[in-house]
């Protein structure tokens, strides 16, 4: 008799093992204030506003957030920046006058801070050293669209 093999949704328990780490009484249950922190420690950077939009669309009535209001939350902000990184690439080019697929370091932190959708200086600087895995004054924009965007 052949036995299955149960799916395990490793996006599923990384978010549930996220949540529990956030939820420091351990009620079940996290201050709605608390999302965007969670949100970012599963590689989603949505503002203020639409993490409010988000928790509202999630059902949440009330000062607080459960396991399956993130899930909801945080499935809704991934199907909404699916083509998020196809613009990011598309704002990059512009500053890439070789069309090598590079930009230098400088420009990419004076980009994420002074642009657009403004990054906290430390944030930004941290996507810059994770794209420049080579640790050179250029950073491939392709790489740090995927980390943006995952």
């Amino acid at each position: 008799m052949a036995t299955k093999k149960k799916k395990v949704d490793l996006f599923a328990v990384e978010a549930s093992e996220a949540f529990a780490y956030h939820d420091r009484d351990h009620d079940g249950k996290i201050a709605a204030e608390g999302i965007a922190t969670l949100m970012n420690s599963m590689g989603q950077y949505p503002t203020q506003a639409e993490c409010q939009q988000l928790l509202k669309e999630a059902g949440v009535k009330g000062p607080t957030f459960s396991l399956p209001h993130f899930m909801a939350a945080l499935k809704s902000h991934q199907s909404k920046t699916t083509n998020f990184e196809a613009e990011i690439l598309e704002a990059f080019k512009a500053f890439d006058h070789s069309g090598s697929g590079m930009i230098s370091s400088e420009e990419l932190l004076r980009c994420l801070t002074r642009l657009g959708q403004k990054m906290h200086p430390q944030t930004a600087a941290a996507f810059v050293k994770a794209a420049n895995r080579q640790g050179q004054d250029m950073v491939n924009y392709r790489e740090l669209a995927r980390l943006l965007t995952r």
